[in-house]
This record gives C-alpha cells, sequence and structure tokens, in this order.
C-alpha cells in the first residue's frame, strides 16, 4: 500500500485560512468558489487525561469547489475543474484521508495530459508544494459510488500524516495543514448551481455521499476521515454551472442569464422561456422549461401582465431532478384581454422550493404581439 505523508512545520490555529488559503491555486482569469465546509468533531489534547470533562472541537474541515472564469462560463464539452480541500484543524491527532469524487449525472472526468489531475498541499507558513508522485491520475472506483482521489487512484491507499508535526508524537493538535486536489471535468449537459449541497440521511449522518440520481447539479467529494474515534464519511459539494452548447448566454429566444449570487456561488438561470410570442398561439399555452436540481421538488409558476392581472398558474409537487417542461394557458378572462390587446409585456415567475434549502424564485419578460 502507498502512502504520502504530508508534513507540516509550524502550529496555526486560524480556521478563516482554509478559505484564503485557496487563492495562491487559482489561475489569473478565474478564481475558485468552494461550498459549505463539511466537519467532524473530535475530543481534544486537554481533556484526554485532564479530568476536565469530555471536549470537542472541529477535527477535520473539508470543502469542494469549482474553478470559474465569470466571464467565461464552461459550456457542455468544455473541460473545467472540480477541487477538494481537506484541512486538518484540531483534534488530537493526525489524519488519514481516502477522498471519492462523486460527479452529478452527465459529467465525468476529463483527465488527459493536457488536464492532469492537480495535487498540492499548504502549510502553515503560508507555503505551498505541489505533488507529483501519487497525484491519482487514473482514478479506479471506490466504495461510495465514486472515483478514487486515494495516492495513485486506488481506494484502499490513504492520505496520512495530514497535520502531523515532525518530530512529535503521534498524539499532536494539528493546526490547519491543507492537501488540495484538483480534477477536470466535462458535462454532457447544461448545468445550473445553486448554493448548499443535496440532501439524504447519508449526508446527514457522515456515513456517505447522496445518489448521484437525487443529487442533481451537486459535485460531491465523499472523503473518509481516520483519526481517534470512529472513521465518518464528510461529504462536501458545490452546485455546478455550466452554460449551453453555442453560448454562454443561451440561444433560441431563451433568457438564460450568468449570475452570481450573494454566496459566491457562479451559476445559470433556472429558467428557460419564449422571449417573445404570438398571442394566439399563446393562447394555446405558454411554454417554458424549469432545471430542477434536486429531487422533491415543488414548482410553483405565475404570468401575469399590467392592466391585465394574473393570466395563469400551475403548481406541481414532487417534481425529481432534471429539466421539467411546462406550459401554462390563460385563463378565459385573461384571454379575452389579451384578444383586445395588439402587444403586452407578460411577467413570468416561478417558485423552486426543494425540502432542506432556501427556496428559489426566477423570473423572464416575455413579449406577447399579435
Amino acid at each position: 500500500m502507498r502512502h504520502y505523508r504530508l508534513r507540516v512545520a509550524a502550529v496555526l490555529a486560524v480556521m478563516s485560512a482554509i478559505g484564503s488559503a485557496a487563492a495562491g491555486s487559482a489561475f489569473a482569469a478565474a478564481e475558485w468558489d468552494y461550498g459549505l465546509p463539511e466537519q467532524d468533531l473530535e475530543q481534544t489534547c486537554q481533556s484526554i487525561g485532564g479530568g476536565g470533562g469530555y471536549v470537542e472541537e472541529v477535527g477535520t474541515s473539508t470543502r469542494t469547489g469549482m474553478h470559474v472564469d465569470r466571464q467565461a462560463v464552461p459550456r457542455v464539452g468544455e473541460v473545467f475543474y472540480g477541487g477538494v480541500m481537506i484541512a486538518a484543524v484540531g483534534g488530537c491527532s493526525d489524519k488519514s484521508v481516502i477522498p471519492e469524487v462523486v460527479p452529478p449525472l452527465g459529467v465525468e472526468l476529463a483527465i488527459s495530459p493536457a488536464h492532469p489531475v492537480r495535487c498540492h498541499y499548504t502549510l502553515p507558513d503560508g507555503s505551498d508544494t505541489q505533488i507529483v508522485d501519487s497525484c491519482p491520475q487514473s482514478p479506479q472506483p471506490g466504495t461510495q459510488g465514486g472515483l478514487s482521489l486515494a495516492p495513485g487512484g486506488d481506494p484502499s491507499n490513504a492520505w496520512v500524516g495530514i497535520g502531523k508535526i515532525p518530530g512529535t508524537p503521534a498524539l499532536t493538535r494539528p493546526r490547519l495543514e491543507i492537501l488540495y486536489i484538483e480534477f477536470p471535468l466535462r458535462a454532457a449537459r447544461p448545468l445550473h448551481g445553486l448554493p448548499g449541497g443535496p440532501s439524504c440521511a447519508a449526508h446527514t449522518l457522515h456515513t456517505g455521499p447522496c445518489p448521484r440520481a437525487s443529487a442533481g447539479d451537486f459535485l460531491q467529494v465523499a472523503t473518509q476521515v481516520f483519526a481517534l474515534g470512529d472513521a465518518p464519511v464528510l461529504t462536501s459539494a458545490i452546485g455546478l454551472v455550466v452554460a449551453p452548447a453555442g453560448a454562454a448566454t443561451g440561444g433560441g429566444g431563451a433568457s438564460t442569464p450568468v449570475s452570481t449570487g450573494g454566496s459566491g456561488h457562479g451559476r445559470t438561470s433556472l429558467l428557460t422561456a419564449p422571449r417573445s410570442l404570438r398571442i394566439r398561439r399563446a393562447l394555446k399555452g405558454i411554454p417554458f422549461t424549469v432545471s430542477v436540481p434536486a429531487g422533491g421538488a415543488r414548482i410553483t409558476a405565475t404570468l401575469s401582465a399590467r392592466r391585465i392581472g394574473r393570466i395563469a398558474s400551475k403548481r406541481r409537487l414532487g417534481v425529481p431532478a432534471g429539466a421539467l417542461q411546462m406550459r401554462l394557458k390563460p385563463t378565459r378572462a385573461a384571454a379575452r384581454k389579451l384578444r383586445r390587446r395588439r402587444a403586452t409585456v407578460a411577467i413570468l415567475r416561478v417558485r423552486i422550493s426543494i425540502p432542506g434549502r432556501p427556496a428559489a424564485v426566477e423570473s423572464a419578460r416575455i413579449r406577447l404581439r399579435r
């Protein structure tokens, strides 16, 4: 079994460095967007045999990210990078970890000489060291339903000694040593990133990732952590954003603006609707598509216009992940008003509610004309 031992030269206790340390690995034209951290708790060194009772603190923290150029979001078929950062934060021992990448459906690893897997680690003194040997260029199927990012890509290996200070015994409090693994990806379909992550019992209980079929557009990295105590699986995630092929902002009259939310996670619109439609066709139903990022969603769509009021509305419950095609047919009262108008601008609002996550609201302007 091959192992790679990371060594740390000093001790640092600032948890916020997990986010700032990522900036050094970004290219000039792009930056890393990292999702929320997944963490486990370990007993502190002070409370082991100290007689002060059992005390816990964050032992290991993981985050999954996407390398994004906000001026040129990757398109379907293009290669882009995802990554995971694994930090030894506290506890009373160094860490051994076995990470595994679980891409969403329609996304695959795209490893080649031009786009290799990249591995490096940072130390509390600010140094950044590339890892050449053992960086997994041929990941094998892992035990969590994905592909292994362990040394050499072998799921029986582990990255070991993360957080251990040279010249000290194993029971040494680690302080913020970070391992980075960055891997190329290619999507066969558009992806619409959202903050947060997929929701399932395995994720909540730290036993594994969510099934790909119910994970929507989230990239997951499941990292099994071996330290003092049990061996939890920390599954961090990021909502991926990939534009349709051929147009960074969509095409064919559809509204698909590229934007970034306040959380710092770039994403495209979840709503695709016609920009313009003749009234006689709209009377038969106005078509649109909602990209649903995860299963069990509730979709509420409302169409309205000034001086007409509500034109139509519809609700769908228990919607699975994927593309949902809907059609809003005007009510009889709204149809009478539309027939008397030469043109109007209708506002389509779609609310996407997924259990355990903040609701997303998308809107589109549709010009209705004779």
